[in-house]
């Protein structure tokens, strides 16, 4: 915060001390005299405040619980391969199994192909996931299952506060199975579909019922599993992906509107194109004071009916900023069509059901002939795009003839790392570079503004305290508000304090005469040692 002792500097040369506050195993942010530099700390602080206070930036990372983890593979599909009678995974696997007290859940016999890869907990501890692939009885679907070493699963499995491997539980026959799933694929071996169980503590997933089947409401994209090796605390929740990408439901309206261009004559309409020059492809032109009223459905199945009246003096983005408040939604203009996005993946009864025209009057197409329909006919309905909750990526899972093979995986959880260097970037944050490869936000430096420049009274050393001719004092954050951006590894020649040149400039004019001194001396030397030669 600003007092009467604040002072205030454009000189960036700032360095890194000990924190010896209260906050552990961080550093300050201090200038070349030792002063500490002031900003909003983000994430090297327990509790970010948002206010103003010395910069702290953080000596380690702290750990993140994996929340994503992606597995892409082939899955082999081969006829020969298809199993004559169902038999599952889960009810292959069994964590009570030993071998040499080591666990031994399930047979090499009982699955087609097995991956691993490590993830994370929130103590920032390094545990290995197992994923098991094997053909069913179906030709275009495989089943899996994704486990953990059943003696280190710890998680809660009743209401009760009951974990696995207590002292009462650790006969648990499901202990290490996190998830089971079905995955299709069509006939050109492309990811179509999942579906998932969740297995309970005794292993008896049924799935031929909907007892522990996950449903995937509006806004889940992807299917979660739990985990917890800890023993402490709730179950930690990630969600699983094959390589997909869950899309928003999308709906288009039937119809382009086109506009008059005095140099390409008629085109589509886009955002910017404004309604005085809006023409529906019969050529009726839009007129003031017509209105276009938008039935339907919210992605929630909120009913909406919006009328929207033309201004001429509007464009066509003033549309698409009221549809996306009526309907929840992102709107565009495609080829002159609406095209509507609904906010939240998953399940939706996004729709525009009909849509309807009229003049001023309140005269409807059948009355005024020359009423422009520009979006479709009167009555006419949005387009549904057929949601694609699984849309593939770039690299995703398959199901082709070819062998089994991990093409990626990944998690997003880390441990803790240590500070190699920081960053600093246009508006001013500091961000972090660790050990662990993660780059993590630290603090954002702040700004100040003054009424009268002439007010700031130097005080040596690049640093001003503010007068009361300097009137009143705005503080904000980089680039916000016409406060300036940083410019990180530079410094301004204003910023050179000159009396400190001057004095380097004699230190160094001193030591050049002393080194010239030398050797001239030592010139006069080899010029007597050669004359004496002679």
């Amino acid at each position: 915060a600003e007092s009467a002792t604040s002072l205030y500097s454009r000189d960036g040369g700032f360095k890194l001390i000990e924190h010896a506050g209260t906050e552990e195993d961080a550093f300050n942010l201090v200038n070349s005299v030792g002063y500490f530099v002031q900003g909003i700390n983000l994430n090297s602080v327990e509790s970010p405040s948002g206010s103003i206070g010395d910069i702290l930036v953080k000596n380690t990372s702290l750990t993140s619980a994996a929340k994503n983890v992606e597995i892409v593979a082939n899955l082999k599909h081969d006829s020969h391969d298809l199993e004559e009678t169902s038999s599952t995974l889960y009810a292959n696997w069994d964590g009570r199994n030993l071998t040499d007290g080591e666990p031994d859940p399930i047979a090499d016999s009982a699955y087609d192909y097995k991956t691993a890869l490590n993830i994370y907990d929130t103590a920032g501890d390094e545990y290995e996931l197992c994923a098991y692939f094997d053909h069913t009885t179906e030709m275009d679907s495989q089943e899996f299952l994704l486990t953990c070493n059943p003696k280190l699963d710890r998680r809660l499995f009743d209401a009760a506060g009951n974990r696995y491997n207590d002292t009462a539980t650790t006969t648990n026959k499901g202990a290490g199975a996190l998830l089971y799933g079905i995955v299709s694929f069509n006939v050109n071996g492309d990811f179509t579909d999942m579906e998932c169980w969740n297995v309970p503590f005794d292993g008896n997933v049924d799935h031929t019922q909907s007892t522990n089947q996950i449903t995937l409401e509006r806004g889940d994209g992807y299917f979660d599993f739990l985990y917890e090796f800890t023993g402490a605390g709730d179950n930690q929740t990630a969600e699983l992906s094959f390589g997909t990408t869950p899309a928003a439901q999308v709906i288009t309206s039937p119809r382009g509107a086109s506009a008059t261009d005095p140099v390409l004559g008629v085109t589509f309409i886009t955002t910017a194109t404004t309604w005085d020059s809006v023409y529906d492809l019969s050529g009726n032109q839009v007129a003031a004071g017509d209105v276009i009223t938008f039935t339907g459905l919210q992605g929630d199945g909120t009913a909406v009916s919006y009328a929207y009246a033309v201004d001429l003096t509007e464009d066509v983005q003033d549309l698409l900023d009221n549809l996306e408040t009526q309907f929840g939604c992102t709107a565009a203009i495609t080829g002159g069509k609406v095209e509507l996005t609904d906010t939240e993946i998953g399940e939706s009864q996004f729709a525009v059901t009909a849509i309807t025209y009229a003049d001023s009057s309140g005269n409807d197409p059948a009355a005024n002939t020359s009423l422009a329909q520009v979006f479709g006919d009167e009555d006419s309905i949005f387009a549904i795009e057929n949601q694609d909750r699984f849309a593939r990526n770039a690299i995703s899972t398959t199901g082709y003839a070819s062998p089994y093979v991990t093409i990626m995986q990944t998690q997003d959880g880390y441990p803790e790392g240590y500070l190699r260097e920081i960053s600093v970037d246009q508006e001013g944050v500091i961000s972090g570079l660790y050990t662990n490869f993660q780059q993590l936000e630290q603090a954002q430096v702040s700004l100040a503004k003054f009424v009268n420049l002439e007010g700031l009274v130097k005080q040596g050393g690049n640093l001003y305290v503010a007068s009361d001719d300097a009137g009143t004092i705005s503080t904000g954050t980089p680039g916000q508000n016409g406060f300036g951006n940083i410019v990180g590894n530079a410094l301004e020649m204003s910023n050179v304090d000159l009396g400190r040149e001057f004095a380097n400039l004699i230190v160094t004019q001193r030591a050049f005469q002393a080194n010239s001194k030398t050797i001239s001396t030592a010139d006069d030397i080899y010029n007597t040692l050669i004359r004496m030669k002679r």
